[in-house]
């Protein structure tokens, strides 16, 4: 299980929106900061994370910070759910957004992470509709 699922084990809002910037006008960085010691790590590393309900689809997205304090790096999942599905669907993950560049705040990598797993859904949900065509 990725550190990112580990983290953002929280329920979600249970929104199905498709307003896009929706999760993103809540983002708040002093709400949302949140320590999370690696159990390979002995050091503990700052995470910052959301987690978004649109449609059938269930968006993690996280800012975790650099292991040499270097700023933050986005990280997102994007699941399938619902259609009386057991468990998830895995459709997109990355925990190294733009190849692990830093962002200079926590907040502006998880817009960043948020906005990469809205786009992933778009595809995932357009691309299931012109099958069903």
């Amino acid at each position: 299980m990725s550190l990112l699922r580990q983290c953002a084990g929280r329920e979600g809002d249970g929104s199905s929106s498709d307003e896009i910037d929706a999760p993103l006008s809540r983002l708040k960085s002093a709400d949302l900061a949140q320590t999370h010691t690696r159990p390979d790590r002995a050091s503990e590393c700052r995470m910052i994370f959301d987690e978004y309900n649109f449609g059938n689809y269930r968006i993690f997205a996280g800012a975790i910070e650099g292991p040499f304090g270097d700023g933050f790096i986005g990280a997102v999942v994007v699941d399938r759910v619902g259609d009386q599905r057991q468990s998830p669907d895995p459709i997109f993950q990355d925990e190294a957004l733009c190849c692990g560049h830093r962002w200079q705040t926590g907040e502006e990598a998880l817009k960043f992470a948020m906005r990469k797993g809205m786009e992933k859904a778009l595809a995932a949900r357009h691309a299931a509709l012109n099958r069903q065509d």
